[in-house]
């Protein structure tokens, strides 16, 4: 399958970043209209210590350390978000996407693992005139941001069962919420609570819908350290090495993971990688993650509006949007989520 036609008001964003320079690279195609190249400033430490330091701001939010109510943590978030879209963009791609705010339908981030939270980006007019009252949005409430890898195109069908539901025994009290709202869509799924069941099952591949309710532990500054703990046994990326690339192109299923930092990645030898790299590989259609910590209520809240949203016939980019809508703006869950795949995609 190869690339659909953009429409009109579509833009795809391709990132590339330059280790040795510490540069992005941002390359747009407005519509069927490619801009040209435009690079950014070279951040001041490398990527990862970028990304690791983020993260532990974000994580800490999302525990509310600092003690702020909504509205004072809405007010954190755009002035982070801020930051971002002055520091990390090139002054054109800030114009451009300030221009495009009202217009954008779509924006397809295609980008190798272990990219910045764009969705956080808070645009904001890069120029503004002294009385200016506009007061800028977050990219993830100005259109509906998805990501993709480099290779194939993303399916615009995606089948609903067999669906599964993975829920370990420590699971967050809200897992069983969960199950229940991917019923909503799916149907009754099967139940995976085991380390060797969900072995089995990712082994085989005969999933079209496997939705983690579960917590996802990723220990900063260790190599390459991610997991789903079951008991004192972790569920992590190696055990899922040795299957075979396009395991899962078949089934092309979507794959929901939601718990904690699930969108993240993390470095290993040459390259940084995660669950949803994990997946995608393989022949996943879509993957849903969070690129930091998620409060447990508000994760189920976002699960049960996005299920709800596409049992209302929506496509996966406004399911997506929807469940963003559900949550508060100053709850930072809201923003931490990140959706692979084809935002027009919708169910069979």
């Amino acid at each position: 399958m190869g690339w659909r036609a953009p429409e009109p008001d579509e833009y795809t964003l391709t990132v590339e970043y330059d280790s040795d320079r510490r540069t992005h690279t941002f390359r747009l195609l407005r519509g069927g209209e490619l801009l040209p190249p435009m690079e950014s400033a070279p951040l001041v430490g490398t990527r990862e210590q970028v990304l690791s330091g983020l993260n532990e701001v974000m994580n800490e939010l999302a525990r509310n350390k600092p003690r702020y109510d909504y509205a004072q943590a809405r007010d954190w978030l755009e002035g982070k978000g801020a930051q971002m879209f002055r520091q990390l963009l090139p002054k054109e791609l800030q114009q451009v996407l300030w221009e495009a705010r009202h217009r954008m339908a779509r924006l397809n981030i295609i980008a190798p693992g272990g990219q910045l939270p764009w969705e956080m980006l808070f645009l904001m007019d890069p120029d503004p005139a002294p009385d200016s009252t506009d007061p800028g949005l977050f990219l993830a409430d100005a259109t509906v941001v998805v990501r993709w890898l480099y290779g194939e195109g993303a399916p615009a069908l995606i089948q609903r069962a067999p669906a599964y539901v993975v829920i370990p025994a420590n699971s967050p009290p809200s897992a069983q919420q969960e199950q229940a709202s991917v019923a909503m869509v799916c149907g009754p799924p099967t139940l995976v609570s085991d380390l060797n069941g969900l072995r089995d099952l990712t082994r085989n591949g005969t999933f079209r819908w496997l939705h983690f309710a579960s917590h996802n532990i990723t220990l900063p500054g260790q190599f390459g350290t991610s997991y789903i703990p079951f008991g004192n046994s972790p569920f992590s990326q190696e055990l899922m090495e040795s299957i075979p690339a396009r395991r899962y192109a078949a089934n092309r299923p979507l794959v929901f993971m939601n718990a904690c930092t699930t969108a993240g990645a993390q470095p290993l030898f040459t390259e940084t990688t995660g669950w949803a790299d994990t997946f995608l590989k393989r022949g996943a259609a879509a993957f849903v993650g969070s690129l930091w910590e998620v409060r447990d209520q508000s994760a189920a809240a976002f699960a049960h509006a996005f299920y709800q949203a596409l049992k209302e016939g929506r496509n996966l980019g406004n399911a997506l949007r929807a469940a963003r809508a559900a949550l508060d703006p100053g709850d930072p869950t809201y923003l931490a989520y990140a959706l692979y795949g084809n935002p027009r995609a919708t169910l069979q």
